[in-house]
């Protein structure tokens, strides 16, 4: 296993200010939502969306259905660097931007993915020095967010 993986809001430091301050999840009736359609269409029932990361939350009153569709992720996540809403971003995408201080985490709710991340061959080829080398690099590379 090399990671697992949640999903949760993030928007731009910016939403957490200003006229409409992004405070609890009630707020987000004031700002846009920001939809990935590549997951929406593709793993339908089987990756959480606004809709059912508002259940989890127990928030009413907020119309999970509106907003910002967009495809690929990519530009979800940099429409939400912008500030144009919030994403429900996925913790291996959004981890540098996070760090970098361009994407905050305004709510603490998480859903766990069914999906991860591992690395995978043949065992005969795990003690191979290339593999090994490759295993060792990627595990460096994932740093903290191993699980």
């Amino acid at each position: 296993l090399l990671s697992e993986e949640e999903i949760f809001p993030v928007c731009s430091p910016a939403l957490l200010q200003g006229a409409d301050p992004l405070k609890t999840p009630d707020d987000l009736r004031s700002h846009t939502l920001i939809h990935d359609l590549f997951w929406k269409t593709r793993f339908v029932g089987r990756f959480p969306d606004w809709e059912s990361w508002l259940a989890e939350e127990g928030v009413t009153g907020v119309d999970a259905s509106r907003g910002l569709g967009l495809h690929p992720t990519e530009m979800v996540l940099d429409a939400a660097v912008a500030g144009r809403g919030v994403a429900l971003g996925r913790s291996v995408l959004v981890k540098n931007d996070l760090d970098a201080g361009l994407l905050v985490r305004p709510f603490a709710r998480t859903i766990r993915l069914e999906f991860a991340y591992y690395l995978v061959c043949p065992r005969a080829n795990a003690a191979r020095p290339k593999v090994k080398a490759f295993r060792e690099w990627i595990f460096d590379e994932i740093g903290e967010g191993r699980a």
